[in-house]
């Protein structure tokens, strides 16, 4: 029979039956073959249907399904009122829907997502029931993880300063309606970048974690004990004597540190600032930003003491939030300026380079000096932007110095350890360079000795594709970190600027003139050439050009001046005036 005549036989094609059957053929496949678990049961609750996903997910086969009740799954931890609004909702007509924790027949536990629907005939009346679920165990445990990672620190398990901080905005809600005090106690570890420098990170973090247990263990279990950051940890104390307790929690924690940690070459032996502050206090400010303020002064007396916050520390607090105000407008109102200091020839007495010296100058009043506006820059992040101006602003001053016709030197820009982590600091140069039509062995990159420390595996990318440019790199303040050798061999470093503290009283101080010698000896025996800064006598210059040091750098030839002033002082005999006999 041909399909035309076919068609002529059953003009209306097929059936309503027919099409019935294949729609329920097709529901069947797609309960069959759904990754959800579909269950049927009777009126009574009596499995009679359960698809391949509801076999995988709970381990039950369906011959073992069949017959039974639901409760074959049922884990334990649901209460029976649980279950008896389940079944009252369902017996009602009306649709259940919730998180159920079933048990899989190896007894392990999973969490499914759970539709039921009652069932109703043609003529209204309840015939079964179909429950539907999905396997949602692997979901809830990134969750679960994904809420961990954002409240506790991943090294040492601790709730992290996020956490810290809501708890303890709720405890001073708490406390001031039940007449309580809290005490928030800060520790900084002291130094602890030396035990990063000398031994390997997983070595370092295994300390902390040995560090935090000990604090733990020293606490009690109501008090809460988080990791703000690095080295830097918090307590929260509550109660109605919590600043009697926190002298005696704050001695027991010192006496924690005060064992070794024991190593696999040597014990370490940790120290720590301490900085304390109660709630209520002198005012409503965070009690959390005054311990660390408190803090802040003890490490700037040297460390290892406790300071508890006090009214006197609230006008340098608010003098240190109204410097960082100020410096996130001080870069859009163009209020940084650059000066710059000589660097000179020990031999001929000539100018060979400049260092650009970042100066804040507000409206109207004296120029801010790098020691008081660097360290906040670092704490803000604007490090980053304002180092990025200072490599573009020293590389168009260079510029327009040359366009002038004064004889060619280098130029020597200071960078912090924020601009090499956080910034794209290869790209800063290059860009810089090139919009100057400079080549890059116009550049010098000063780095303190200090950043080394830190032993930031991002160092040696950084340095040697910045040196494989063609830029110079230097290391700063050397003396007065803990550099060592190691740093020196491993780092493609082209100077070596010593410190002024080995330059200053040169010439009457043996020990200083015995350590500026084999200084510059081993510089030397490394291929770097030598700058000396804080050079202000003559006989400090002579001592220093005798013992071989390439460059000098100070008061004798000049302070660091401004662009305009620079140019004048070079073009009525610069250094040459100065020159010691």
């Amino acid at each position: 029979m041909s399909a035309s005549d076919s068609h002529r036989e059953n003009p209306d094609g097929p059936t309503p039956e027919a099409e019935k059957d294949a729609l329920a053929q097709k529901l069947r496949c797609v309960v069959e073959q759904t990754a959800d678990i579909v269950l049927i049961t009777n009126v009574q609750g009596v499995i009679e249907y359960v698809n391949p996903a509801f076999e995988h997910i709970t381990g039950y086969s369906r011959q073992e399904a069949i017959g039974q009740k639901p409760s074959i799954l049922r884990s334990g931890l649901q209460g029976r009122d649980f279950y008896a609004q389940l079944w009252r909702t369902i017996t009602q007509g009306k649709i259940f829907h919730d998180t159920v924790v079933n048990r899989r027949k190896d007894g392990s536990l999973y969490f499914e997502d759970k539709t039921i629907t009652p069932l109703f005939d043609e003529e209204k009346s309840l015939m079964g029931f179909v429950s539907t679920g999905r396997d949602i165990t692997e979901r809830l445990r990134s969750q679960k993880r994904l809420s961990f990672l954002a409240n506790n620190d991943p090294l040492t398990r601790l709730p992290n300063r996020r956490h810290f901080t809501a708890m303890l905005e709720q405890a001073c809600r708490r406390i001031d309606n039940l007449g309580h005090s809290l005490v928030v106690i800060c520790l900084d570890l002291d130094r602890f970048q030396l035990v990063n420098k000398a031994m390997d990170t997983p070595r370092a973090d295994e300390i902390l974690k040995r560090l935090a247990r000990r604090l733990r263990e020293r606490l009690r279990k109501d008090d809460l004990l988080a990791r703000l950051d690095g080295d830097r940890f918090a307590v929260l104390l509550e109660g109605p004597n919590a600043e009697a307790e926190a002298r005696i929690v704050t001695d027991k924690l010192r006496a924690a540190l005060k064992r070794p940690f024991v190593g696999e070459d040597e014990d370490i032996i940790l120290t720590a600032s301490f900085g304390i502050a109660c709630h209520p206090g002198e005012d409503d400010s965070d009690p959390l930003h005054r311990a660390e303020e408190a803090l802040r002064e003890v490490k700037r007396q040297g460390g290892n003491d406790i300071g508890w916050f006090t009214p006197d520390h609230q006008p340098a607090a608010r003098q240190h939030l109204s410097l960082r105000s100020r410096l996130h407008r001080a870069l859009e109102q163009a209020e940084f300026v650059l000066h710059y200091q000589p660097q000179v020839d020990a031999e001929r007495h000539r100018i060979v380079g400049v260092e650009a010296l970042l100066r804040w100058q507000p409206p109207e009043e004296d120029p801010v000096y790098p020691d008081v506006i660097i360290p906040v820059l670092e704490e803000t992040g604007l490090i980053v932007p304002v180092g990025e101006w200072v490599v573009a602003e020293a590389c168009a001053q260079l510029r327009r110095w040359r366009d002038a016709g004064l004889a060619p030197f280098s130029m020597a820009v200071n960078v912090s350890a924020r601009q090499i982590g956080r910034g794209d600091l290869l790209q800063a140069v290059l860009d810089s360079l090139g919009r100057e039509d400079l080549v890059p062995a116009d550049l010098h990159l000063e780095v303190t000795e200090s950043l080394l420390i830190d032993d930031d595996p991002r160092l040696d990318g950084i340095f040697h594709a910045l040196h494989e440019t063609g830029v110079a790199l230097d290391i700063d303040d050397f003396g007065t970190g803990y550099a060592s050798l190691t740093y020196l061999r491993r780092f493609p470093f082209h100077t070596l600027k010593l410190d002024r503290l080995f330059t200053a009283d040169l010439d009457r101080r043996a020990d200083n003139a015995t350590i500026v010698s084999a200084v510059v000896r081993m510089a030397r025996g490394l291929g770097m050439e030598v700058v000396a800064e804080g050079v202000e006598s003559a006989g400090q210059a002579r001592i220093l050009r005798n013992m071989g040091c390439d460059c000098l750098q100070g008061y004798l030839f000049s302070r660091p001046l401004p662009a305009a002033d620079l140019e004048t002082f070079l073009r009525t005999g610069g250094p040459e005036t100065t020159n010691p006999a």
